[in-house]
């Protein structure tokens, strides 16, 4: 854990796996906290939940784009194929690029987590070894 004067922009987060099921004799205070550590647990840096959006994001507009493309094959007039094109095939590809944003957001969030992790072990290593030599 980084110095409380630390410049850090990215705090470190623990969560403690629950094993006991939520039951009735939980009283709800707990129960809404362990739910609040479970979301701070998807929102780390760490969590892979950006990158499991996007791939989802990624299959459903394939879905979107295959249903669209079998609507456009089996209509032999364009002036009917238009409105599935303008509407599956633009929404699909959109779809496509939103996901494709997630991934790159998530695994661009983890890396800067690990570089920041890195430069703060390395700081405090060099700390360490300026108050040795003094």
């Amino acid at each position: 854990m980084p110095p409380p004067n630390s410049a850090s922009t990215v705090d470190e987060v623990t969560v403690d796996d629950v094993t006991e099921p939520e039951s009735e004799s939980v009283p709800a205070p707990a129960r809404a906290s362990r739910r609040r550590t479970r979301v701070a647990g998807w929102l780390a840096p760490t969590s892979p939940a950006l990158v499991y959006a996007g791939v989802t994001l990624i299959v459903a507009a394939l879905a979107v784009l295959a249903y669209t493309w079998s609507r456009v094959a089996g209509t032999a007039i364009v002036a009917l194929q238009l409105p599935y094109i303008a509407s599956g095939a633009f929404a699909g590809i959109g779809m496509v690029v939103v996901g494709v944003l997630l991934i790159y957001l998530g695994v661009r969030r983890r890396e800067a987590w690990e570089r920041e992790r890195r430069l703060e072990s390395l700081a405090s290593a060099l700390e360490s070894r300026r108050t040795e030599d003094s």
